[in-house]
């Protein structure tokens, strides 16, 4: 029996789901199997939803472009109809789940009437495959330094996007923020409802396997696409991950799983489609359509973010009510999704024009289901690039030309701050972004020095920095890249600049999309370069070169490495993973021993790590300064007494639960516990965490927890001892009122 290569992906969704649910098998072994689900699952609900819209989208794509438009479709859908159906109070995570299993079943019966049967002969093997796989390995293993199960290094996933997760799974309830729609949090639910496993695993796979995977693979085609050359992705690859991906003051990393670094990932996607499904159009396109297109396409994406983003957004939140907000996002991502076949139908447009207003539109729109801000941030930058290659396409001299103007320019005003002859820097005056002027956090004092001083030593070494000025003198004026090149050089001096030039919360992101595009030229200098060197006759000079570039790209490597194991963005750094084993082992008793309701009292992260394992629902208590200073006050106290009192009068509903989320009589408060650990002891103990700046980061495992230490919570009256791990991790009880009496 033949089937299609949907057919086979629907297969290995439903074998899956079958396998993980009636099997015994391991915790890891489910994350193995559920986790390329994040990208089936979307993508085949996405083609049946364009199969469906066939006579309306008529429009040809390369496989890459169709498979990435399909998931996009798809990462769209699956939760904005979510969302819909969560404001009437139809949603359940479960149903929904298996609903969306049932619509993968009854196309898997009709799909051999749209797709091509599967060919084993159509999969190829070859050297570059196996290179690419064993790069993606090499990342995995070397660069992002591996750590084994349940170890990770991103402390946001255990205090918001996971927390998010399980509020979903258990409540049926969804976050919305000015800054994310919960959008993956919605898809990993879906994985860990089908495949019976826990969201932390999944989100762990996710930043560990697959968004590493994604980034190289984006980084891959727009290296063969745009240059039709692989060595500059293999050298590409190493520039962007060893130089750009270990500091830690850079606030969004191309393998993070959550949404700061995947719409980085879909950054990369998006230059593919306008190199691969728009450019070979320029020429039946006239600039006067695209100009059109262009601004429609800027319109309709500053009114979205102006009713997502925070002032529209909390403007309507009262009058229609925190619950109905989703049918808000619902109807202006569903009316936007059909608007380009609306105005096709009304203005006659000639398919050309068609296809690159549907692609851009899919496109904002993914980018605002996956971070709201950044995706504001980078359209601009997406239509200048998208515009310049038109004008590259058609005349490629006034592009070179412009492009050696903005350097130019850009040269001066680099100068002209650099040596303090004069500042032109706009300023942000929001004071709670700039309340701690010392801490020589980006984040919080983004000053052109300090940023100069991170992009040359930290982004990217002198040395680096100088090839790249090369390979910009090289590409301006190389006739094989004439025509792309300089777009990509002013695409790169305009994210530069709004990051050195703008002071605004924020603005590193906009150098973080600039990266991928560095390192490209950085690669393409390499090479150059050595072509230059192969001219010449002498091996002296050869193997001179060899050692320099060999010297260079270990700096790369070195220096980074060192700054991310010494510097962090708050307190200090002793070991890369966030969480402890002790902290997953108590998170998973919690599941077994305790209910939902219950709060975890503790210090910040331990609070984070362990229920988000737990999945407990109040485990982001520390959101706020005034949170963190209260509880580091009560448990500092060396009175088991006001230690009780304090934990009993602060445990209250206000207290515990974001504004507008929850119900008071569907999800009582149940009972409090008191995590300790080594961390917990250092911030209880040092008056330098008491106003609620500062967390201790690192939690080890070699350190073994005193009587001294815990002296104040061995007070059977109020407290009970429910767990001990090794003396590593305590986990009390707070007594209930009738408990004390007893």
């Amino acid at each position: 029996m033949k089937f299609t290569w949907n057919q086979i992906l629907i297969l290995y969704v439903l074998i899956g789901t079958i396998v993980c649910n009636i099997l015994p098998i391991p915790e890891l072994a489910k994350g193995a199997i559920a986790t390329p689900s994040f990208l089936i699952i979307p993508y085949l609900f996405g083609h049946i939803i364009l199969t469906t819209l066939k006579k309306s989208i008529d429009i040809s794509l390369s496989k890459l472009s169709y498979i990435f438009i399909s998931f996009a479709v798809g990462f769209i859908f699956i939760p904005i109809v979510a969302f819909l159906l969560h404001t009437f109070q139809l949603f359940n995570g479960t149903t929904y789940s298996f609903l969306i299993l049932l619509i993968l079943l009854i196309y898997f019966v009709k799909s051999k009437k749209y797709d091509e049967v599967a060919e084993i002969k159509d999969i190829k093997i070859n050297t570059n495959s196996i290179m690419f796989l064993l790069t993606f390995l090499f990342a995995i293993m070397f660069i992002l330094y591996y750590e084994p199960f349940p170890y990770t290094n991103n402390a946001t996933i255990l205090s918001f996007h996971n927390p998010c997760t399980t509020l979903l799974m258990d409540y049926n309830h969804f976050i919305y923020t000015d800054n994310y729609n919960p959008t993956i949090p919605t898809v990993i639910a879906i994985l860990s409802l089908l495949f019976k496993i826990d969201s932390y695993t999944v989100w762990w796979y996710l930043g560990t396997f697959m968004t590493p995977f994604l980034a190289l693979l984006g980084l891959y085609v727009l290296s063969v696409e745009m240059f039709s050359d692989k060595r500059i992705y293999y050298l590409s690859f190493l520039s962007l991950l060893f130089a750009g991906a270990h500091t830690l003051e850079v606030y969004a990393r191309y393998y993070r799983p959550d949404p700061h670094g995947i719409i980085l990932i879909l950054f990369l996607f998006f230059i593919y489609l306008i190199e691969k499904e728009f450019t070979s159009r320029y020429q039946k396109t006239k600039f006067k359509d695209l100009l059109i297109i262009v601004i429609t396409f800027l319109i309709t994406s500053f009114l979205l973010f102006s009713y997502l983003d925070s002032w529209l957004f909390n403007t309507l939140k009262p009058m229609i009510g925190y619950q109905n907000i989703g049918i808000g996002i619902f109807l202006l991502f569903f009316i936007l999704f059909f608007l380009p076949i609306i105005l096709k139908k009304k203005f006659n447009f000639i398919n050309e024009n068609f296809k690159i207003l549907f692609l851009l539109t899919i496109a904002m729109l993914l980018s605002f289901m996956v971070h709201i801000p950044m995706a504001m941030l980078i359209f601009p930058f997406i239509s200048i690039y998208l515009i310049l290659r038109y004008m590259g396409e058609r005349n490629f001299i006034v592009v070179r030309n412009l492009s050696i103007i903005i350097a130019i320019i850009f040269l001066i005003f680099f100068s002209l701050y650099y040596y303090d002859i004069y500042n032109f820097e706009i300023n942000y005056r929001g004071e709670k972004f700039l309340d701690n002027p010392d801490s020589k956090n980006l984040w919080r004092t983004p000053d052109f020095l300090v940023k100069q001083e991170t992009i040359m030593q930290e982004y990217w070494t002198y040395p680096v920095f100088m090839i790249l000025l090369m390979g910009i003198m090289f590409g301006i004026f190389d006739t094989k890249y004439r025509k792309i090149f300089p777009s990509i050089i002013i695409l790169i001096i305009g994210l530069i600049s709004f990051y050195l030039f703008i002071r605004t919360l924020g603005q590193e992101r906009g150098l973080n999309f600039a990266n991928p595009l560095i390192s490209l030229i950085i690669a393409y200098a390499v090479i150059k370069i050595s072509s230059f060197v192969n001219l010449t006759k002498s091996k002296f000079f050869k193997s001179l070169f060899i050692g320099v570039f060999i010297v260079l790209l270990v700096s790369l490597i070195v220096y980074p490495m060192n700054t991310y194991m010494e510097k962090s963005l708050i307190g200090g750094w002793t070991i890369p993973s966030i969480i402890t084993i002790e902290e997953y082992d108590a998170g998973k008793w919690m599941q077994n021993h305790l209910t939902k309701n219950t709060v975890i009292v503790s210090d910040p992260l331990t609070n984070h790590a362990v229920a988000s394992v737990a999945g407990m629902r109040f485990s982001s208590i520390y959101d706020s300064k005034w949170r963190k200073a209260v509880w580091w006050s009560i448990l500092s106290s060396n009175n088991s007494k006001e230690v009780y009192i304090g934990t009993k009068e602060t445990i209250t509903w206000k207290n515990m639960s974001h504004s507008d989320i929850f119900n008071i009589s569907e999800y009582p408060i149940n009972s409090s516990v008191i995590v300790i650990n080594e961390r917990t002891v250092k911030w209880i103990k040092s008056e330098k965490y008491m106003d609620g700046n500062y967390i201790p980061i690192s939690a080890s495992t070699n350190y073994t927890i005193t009587e001294k230490d815990i002296h104040v919570f061995l007070d059977t009256k109020y407290f009970t001892l429910l767990y001990n791990n090794s003396n590593k991790l305590y986990i009390f009880r707070v007594n209930s009122k009738e408990e004390q009496n007893t």
